[in-house]
């Protein structure tokens, strides 16, 4: 193999590479600094990138209902240097990384809770046709949709309060945190940055004891910059517009962030947006290639 073309581990002093590579790739598709970093510095994955800085893999792990799952979360091969087989040899080499880990399958993106898309973007054919070569098949799909940030306001009802909660504010975030615990602890992790960030609205009634009680939450810009999610309300505090108060304030949030709209990901009940002034933005395949066969070797695509 050309030299240039060897595949090595990137860290995070590839940041500038890896930023590069991304506008190079995606020039309309918006991505922080700190967004990369966090691909670069997952311990549950690694990111592959080649000698001359003109492709790169991410590649990681995550908990799942039969053990590990392991996903492709980015795939970046630079517009002068396609259809020259690296994104091939990125492919192999992210699937063997992850047979490494004792993972039996590999997806593209949707790396639940904290993907940077939701899959394979149904536009993109240069993605589904290097899959489908490489032994991918589509075993789901899901969409995102896309909001303004100035249309949709609701109230909170009676008895809740609706705030905006950062980690100064630490008995309301021990709150939130309590909630999504309780009900979502996969969501936890988010949560957290979300907190941190100051980008997460919380609703509350008063508590048994001297804090508050957290009914409900709407986070955003805690995976993607500007984009909306997760949501959620307490079981049994439903129906009663929990959800729309706490939407309408990470709504009001971002928008004195200067966004404005934002793209809605986790799209749980599309009709519930599209009633409050959301529409279809994207729609996502869930690609996926089983890495060991029945009799214990790894499958080739």
């Amino acid at each position: 193999m050309d030299r240039s073309r060897r595949l090595g581990r990137w860290g995070p002093a590839c940041l500038p590479d890896l930023t590069r590579l991304w506008a190079a790739c995606l020039p309309a598709e918006h991505i922080t600094a700190d967004d990369l970093r966090r691909v670069l510095a997952d311990d549950a994955g690694q990111v592959i990138g080649s000698a001359d800085g003109e492709a790169a893999v991410a590649v990681l792990t995550r908990p799942g209902p039969d053990g590990k799952a392991g996903f492709v979360r980015l795939l970046l091969v630079a517009p002068d240097h396609r259809r020259a087989r690296r994104g091939t040899e990125l492919l192999a080499a992210a699937e063997e990384w992850l047979s490494s880990q004792g993972v039996p399958t590999a997806q593209l993106g949707g790396e639940f809770p904290e993907y940077l898309w939701p899959g394979v973007d149904v536009s993109n054919v240069g993605a589904q046709a290097l899959a489908q070569q490489c032994g991918y098949r589509a075993v789901g799909a899901e969409i995102t949709m896309r909001m303004p940030t100035d249309r949709f306001r609701a109230a909170p009802p009676p008895g809740v309060t609706v705030r905006s909660t950062s980690s100064a504010d630490r008995r309301h975030g021990a709150a939130l945190r309590e909630l999504v615990s309780d009900e979502w602890p996969h969501w936890l992790p988010v949560l957290d940055r979300a907190i941190a960030l100051g980008t997460v609205t919380g609703a509350f009634v008063p508590g048994d004891g001297a804090g508050p009680r957290a009914v409900g939450f709407a986070a955003h810009s805690a995976v993607r910059e500007g984009w909306l999610g997760p949501v959620g309300t307490r079981s049994g505090d439903g129906g009663r517009g929990v959800a729309a108060a706490t939407i309408s304030g990470a709504l009001a949030d971002l928008r004195a962030r200067g966004a404005r709209r934002t793209e809605i990901a986790w799209m749980g009940i599309p009709g519930y947006f599209a009633d409050r002034g959301a529409e279809f933005a994207h729609g996502y395949l869930h690609l996926r290639k089983d890495l060991v066969g029945a009799g214990g070797q790894r499958s080739r695509g």
